[in-house]
């Protein structure tokens, strides 16, 4: 009989929903959406998530959240109660603290402490870049083993390359409003890079708000601003771009990078995160976040063989494909065990 697993998720993000979709085929699963909002909305929340713990905890053989924030601690600190296993899979701003942006988990103190409860508690700590692992350090202790990264999955028939390269086309993918997220995200690099490559067709998909306008006012003639595209679209982008460019502050694992390595573009990025980890050798890396080193890692993509386009898809396949994620968490599920105080 398949094992009963508890799956609890802060959002239907579409990596949330293809992990649950898979458990749902290989395991008895039942999902519960933790709603996100305003004290009020949290406190709601949380007593709705507590009367369904309790109807399903003790006939669970395992528990799995989405992030430590908020939602966390409640579910990881019953499950070590009734001695169930718990996992909690940590993607990068539930580790993060950047007080001048205002990002990350760590930045508010009770919801800290809500994530270190969920930390400290759980039984494995699925990170999915192993950058991420130095981050968790602190919040927990001694390890002993209970930190496995599994990055996520990307499927080579969804991404895929087609049709010619557009050889100066150099695209990023950044989906939000705000000046901060921009600043996070590198788009201000980015920009910045434009300025100074002229002969390059620097592409945006994805501003929206004041992000939008500030990036307008540039006045940036080789900068194309494109909104929030669906994915048929969003691909065949991909698909014509020959380099794409990710000059984050900070990074989890990137999906859109390793979503644009798939359709064989060029990867550059800057050292910060999972970035480093997901370009390895298949692309280049800038020497710093400064314009002068991302600006020489660009001439040097755009001048490479397209050879390596095709090396960073193969590389893509090989470590970050679906089914090598599903077959981690089937391990990880299979022995998942409380672990000793």
């Amino acid at each position: 009989m398949p094992k009963t697993v508890l799956f609890i998720k802060p959002s239907n993000s579409t990596f949330i929903l293809k992990n649950e979709t898979f458990l749902q085929e290989e395991y008895r699963l039942f999902s519960h959406h933790y709603v996100y909002g305003n004290a009020l909305r949290h406190l709601s929340s949380t007593i709705h998530l507590l009367f369904w713990l309790l109807r399903r905890l003790a006939a669970a053989d395992v528990v799995i959240v989405w992030f430590a924030d908020y939602h966390s601690w409640l579910p990881v600190g019953l499950a070590r109660i009734l001695g169930k296993p718990s996992i909690v899979m940590v993607a990068g701003y539930d580790v993060a603290r950047l007080p001048e942006f205002n990002y990350g988990v760590f930045v508010r103190r009770f919801r800290g402490w809500c994530a270190r409860i969920a930390l400290r508690n759980a039984d494995h700590l699925c990170p999915v870049a192993a950058s991420l692992v130095e981050d968790i350090r602190p919040h927990i202790g001694a390890v002993k083993g209970r930190i496995q990264v599994i990055p996520f999955g990307f499927s080579a028939q969804k991404w895929y390359p087609a049709g010619e390269k557009e050889n100066n086309l150099i695209l990023t993918v950044s989906v939000g409003e705000d000046l901060r997220r921009m600043r996070i995200k590198g788009l201000d690099l980015f920009a910045a890079a434009a300025q100074r490559l002229p002969e390059g067709h620097f592409m945006i998909i994805g501003p929206q708000g004041e992000m939008l306008n500030h990036l307008r006012e540039l006045q940036i003639p080789n900068l194309q601003l494109l909104p929030p595209l669906p994915p048929a679209e969003l691909l065949s982008h991909f698909q014509r771009a020959a380099v794409y460019a990710q000059f984050s502050i900070r990074e989890g694992l990137p999906n859109a990078i390793l979503e644009g390595m798939l359709c064989e573009c060029i990867p550059v990025g800057v050292p910060a995160g999972g970035i480093p980890e997901a370009i390895g050798d298949a692309g280049f890396m800038a020497a710093s976040r400064s314009v002068e080193t991302v600006v020489a890692a660009l001439h040097q993509a755009l001048a490479a063989d397209r050879q390596l386009g095709r090396k960073a898809r193969e590389r893509t396949m090989i470590l970050f494909s679906e089914e090598r994620r599903r077959s981690a968490l089937r391990e990880i599920i299979a022995g998942a065990a409380p672990h000793a105080n």
